[in-house]
């Protein structure tokens, strides 16, 4: 019996360029679609922690907020819990008057098997009356869009 060779098996190998060009194509366009979603995933996720900076701070508003929490952060901090922190920081930071900065970015699973979802975190730079600050957020999303998995907020004036 004779090895197998290119030269012996030359039907075989269009067919194998066919299935590997194939495969690379598919990689390509599920690597495409991923950059497309990812993108659109941070925009969106984007604005909800700037429209919840704007809201919660510029009004002292929670109700937004608890509106996008997730279940885990209102078992961890009940909507009443978040209340007084928003009135703990209106008394100690003042009026929000800028957004200064946003950094972070949205990740999309390029398979979303497994049950992994798209999660965003972000820093925004606040200016307040009495002192900037930080807002850290994160959100996870689920079939009703982005939830807020963390909410956080660090200035200088509320360690003094």
């Amino acid at each position: 019996m004779e090895p197998l060779t290119p030269r012996t098996m030359p039907a075989l190998r269009p067919s194998l360029s066919l299935s590997v060009g194939f495969a690379l194509l598919v990689c390509g366009g599920l690597f495409a679609l991923n950059l497309t979603q990812t993108a659109s995933a941070d925009a969106s996720a984007q604005q909800l922690a700037i429209t919840l900076a704007e809201t919660t701070f510029g009004n002292y508003d929670n109700r937004a907020l608890v509106r996008s929490a997730h279940p885990n952060l209102l078992s961890a901090r009940p909507a009443s819990s978040l209340a007084s922190d928003v009135t703990t920081l209106a008394q100690r930071l003042g009026s929000l008057i800028s957004i200064d900065s946003i950094r972070g970015a949205a990740k999309v699973p390029l398979l979303p098997l497994g049950g992994r979802a798209s999660t965003a975190s972000y820093s925004l730079d606040l200016q307040f009356d009495s002192a900037p600050a930080t807002l850290f957020i994160s959100m996870t999303r689920e079939e009703d869009g982005w939830l807020v998995t963390d909410f956080t907020v660090d200035s200088q004036l509320l360690y003094q």
